[in-house]
C-alpha cells in the first residue's frame, strides 16, 4: 500500500493528460490490491471456521462412538443385502466374538436355524417401511441360550434407493423367562379352576362374569357362552341378584372374605341350598381386580343336620322325661329307707339294710340329676345367661362352699388369682358348676394333709386360663381324654369312691357353650392338673345353648 501511494505522488508531477491516466492506473491497482487483501482475509477466516467445524465434528463423532460402545443394546448397520458393516462392542457380549468378526456376516447367521427365515425377512427390500421387529434365540459359544428382540429400519437415499439398514438387538432372556413362568402359572391356575369339583366363577370389579368352570356349568345348567360378560342381575332371581350385588359391594369396600348361605333356583327349576364364599383378588399394587366365588351345595348337609338336631332333641326330651319319671319313685324309696333307718335303730342288721337302700337311692338320684342336667344343656329351650364377671370372685365363692370338706380332710387350698380383675362373659351358675366339680374331684383324690393349688391368669389378650392341681395318684395317660366321655370313670376311682361318670361330661358341655375348653394333664412330679380356658368376650348376655 505505501508503495502504491508513492507512485500516485509521482504521477501528479506529470502533465495533465498523462497524470490522469497514471492516476487511473494507480487507483485501479489500489482497488485490485485491496480486493485481494480482503479475499485473503476471508479465505483465512473460512479456513479457520472449517477447521473448527472439523474439530467439532471429530469431537461429536468421538462422543457418539463412546455412546454407541457404552449402550447395553446391540447396535449395527448393514448394506442393502443385510450384511453387517458395523456392530458395537455389545456384539461380543452376545456372541462371545469380537465386533470385528461381525463385518460381512448376516444377522441370520448367529440365530438358531428355526429363526433364520424370520430374521432374513427383516432385511427385505420390499415394504413395509419404518421399524421392523422380531424375536429370535441365539446360542453363544458357551452354550447359553439368549432371547433377543431385533429392530431394523431401512435406510434410503433421496431417490428412494435402498442403501442399507440400521438396527438394534435387546437381550430379553429374563423377561422371556418371566413371561413363560407367568404363562405356565396362568395355565396351571386355569386347569385347577376348570377341574375343581366345586362350582366356581370369576367376576371383574363391575360384577361381569370373566370365567366359569365346568362344575359351575353343570351345577347351574348354563353354558359359559351364555354367561361371560353378563352380571348376577342377568342370571339370578331378583332376591339372589340383590344379595349377590350387595355382598360384592361389601367385599370391594372392606376386602377379605364374605361367606353366606342362600337358596338358588337352578335352570331345571330345582331349589338348592348353597354356601357362597367370595374372595377379593388384588393386583400386585393392591388394587381390586376381581372376585372369586365358590358355591358349595349344602342341601344334603342341611337335611342331615336337621335330622341330627331332631334326633338330639328327641333324645334329650326322652332322657328328661325318663329322669322326671324316675325322681318320683326315688323320692319314695329314699323316704321309706330313711323311715326304716329311724325305726330300725334298735336292730343293727335292719338299719344297715335300710342304710344300703338309702345310699343306693342317693346314688341313683345323683345319676338322674346329672342326666337332667345334660338334657337341659342340650335343650334348645334352656338358655345360658352370659354376664361379665370377675372369675376370681366365682372361684373364691366355690372355695368357700367347700371349706368344710377341706377341713374334714385336712387339705390346704392355695389360691393364686393375681391382683388384676379377670373379666369374662360367663353364665355364673354354670361356670360355678364347672369350678365346683373340678375342685370337688381334687378334694376327693388329694391325700389327706396335702395341698391343692388353684391358679388363674390372663393368657394373651382374649383368654383366661384356670388350673386346679392336686397331689393325688394322677390320671393314666390313656384316660386323659376318655374321662370326659359319658359314664366313663378313671381307673383310679373303681374303689367305689367315684360318682356317676357324668360330671366331667357336663363340665365339657358347659365350657363348649362358653366357647372355652376343659382338659386334663398330669403334673411332672405327682397329681393331676385340670385346665379350664374361657374367652374374655364374644357372647351375648343371653345365648341359647348350642346343640352338641
Amino acid at each position: 500500500m505505501p508503495q502504491t501511494l508513492a507512485t500516485a505522488a509521482q504521477a501528479m508531477a506529470l502533465p495533465a493528460s498523462a497524470g490522469w491516466m497514471a492516476l487511473l492506473a494507480v487507483t485501479t491497482a489500489a482497488a485490485i490490491g485491496y480486493a485481494a487483501w480482503r479475499s485473503q482475509r476471508a479465505r483465512a477466516a473460512a479456513q479457520q471456521l472449517l477447521a473448527e467445524a472439523q474439530h467439532e465434528t471429530a469431537r461429536r463423532e468421538q462422543e457418539f462412538s463412546l455412546l454407541i460402545q457404552g449402550v447395553q443394546e446391540l447396535i449395527f448397520r448393514t448394506d442393502a443385502q443385510g450384511n453387517i458393516r458395523f456392530a458395537n462392542p455389545r456384539w461380543q457380549a452376545m456372541t462371545d466374538q469380537s465386533p470385528e468378526t461381525a463385518r460381512g456376516k448376516h444377522l441370520s447367521d448367529i440365530v438358531l436355524p428355526e429363526y433364520r427365515d424370520t430374521i432374513q425377512a427383516l432385511f427385505s427390500p420390499q415394504p413395509p417401511e419404518g421399524l421392523r421387529s422380531a424375536q429370535a434365540q441365539v446360542r453363544n459359544q458357551g452354550g447359553s441360550l439368549h432371547v433377543l428382540e431385533f429392530s431394523v429400519t431401512p435406510l434410503r437415499s433421496r431417490d428412494g434407493q435402498l442403501r442399507g439398514f440400521v438396527g438394534s438387538g435387546v437381550d430379553i432372556t429374563e423377561l422371556h423367562m418371566a413371561q413363560q413362568r407367568q404363562k405356565e402359572h396362568l395355565e396351571f391356575t386355569e386347569r385347577v379352576l376348570e377341574f375343581n369339583p366345586l362350582p366356581m366363577h370369576l367376576t371383574d370389579v363391575q360384577g361381569r362374569f370373566i370365567t366359569v368352570n365346568k362344575a359351575w356349568e353343570n351345577f347351574m345348567g348354563l353354558p359359559r357362552s351364555q354367561v361371560l360378560g353378563r352380571t348376577c342381575a342377568d342370571l339370578l332371581a331378583h332376591t339372589q341378584a340383590q344379595n349377590c350385588t350387595a355382598t360384592s359391594a361389601q367385599l370391594l369396600h372392606e376386602g377379605g372374605t364374605v361367606r353366606y348361605e342362600e337358596r338358588l333356583q337352578l335352570a331345571d327349576g330345582s331349589p338348592r341350598d348353597v354356601q357362597v364364599t367370595k374372595v377379593l383378588l388384588r393386583s400386585s399394587q393392591g388394587h381390586p381386580i376381581g372376585i372369586l366365588i365358590t358355591q358349595l351345595d349344602i342341601t344334603d348337609y342341611l337335611g342331615a343336620r336337621d335330622l341330627a338336631q331332631q334326633a338330639s332333641r328327641t333324645k334329650s326330651e326322652f332322657v328328661a322325661n325318663i329322669s322326671h319319671e324316675l325322681r318320683t319313685p326315688l323320692q319314695s324309696i329314699l323316704g321309706f329307707s330313711e323311715l326304716g333307718m329311724a325305726r330300725g335303730r334298735q336292730h343293727e342288721k335292719l338299719a344297715s339294710m335300710f342304710g344300703d337302700i338309702h345310699a343306693a337311692g342317693l346314688r341313683m338320684l345323683g345319676l338322674v340329676n346329672d342326666l337332667l342336667d345334660i338334657s337341659k344343656i342340650e335343650s334348645t329351650v334352656g338358655a345360658f345367661h352370659f354376664e361379665r364377671n370377675d372369675v376370681r370372685d366365682i372361684i373364691e365363692d366355690v372355695a368357700a362352699e367347700l371349706e368344710m370338706l377341706l377341713q374334714q380332710r385336712q387339705l390346704q387350698l392355695a389360691l393364686d388369682l393375681g391382683r388384676m380383675p379377670l373379666m369374662a362373659k360367663v353364665d355364673t351358675a354354670r361356670f360355678s358348676q364347672v369350678v365346683r366339680n373340678v375342685l370337688a374331684n381334687a378334694v376327693k383324690f388329694a391325700p389327706e394333709g396335702s395341698r391343692i393349688d388353684v391358679g388363674a391368669q390372663a393368657q394373651g389378650e382374649n383368654t383366661i386360663h384356670i388350673q386346679v392341681r392336686d397331689r393325688g395318684p394322677g390320671i393314666p395317660a390313656a384316660e386323659l381324654e376318655t374321662i370326659f366321655q359319658a359314664f366313663v370313670q378313671s381307673s383310679q376311682t373303681r374303689d367305689g369312691s367315684g360318682g356317676t361318670g357324668l360330671g366331667l361330661v357336663i363340665c365339657r358341655k358347659i365350657m363348649a357353650a362358653h366357647g372355652g375348653r376343659i382338659h386334663a394333664t398330669n403334673a411332672p412330679d405327682e397329681g393331676a392338673i385340670f385346665h379350664i380356658t374361657v374367652p374374655t368376650a364374644g357372647y351375648t348376655d343371653t345365648m341359647p345353648a348350642p346343640l352338641l
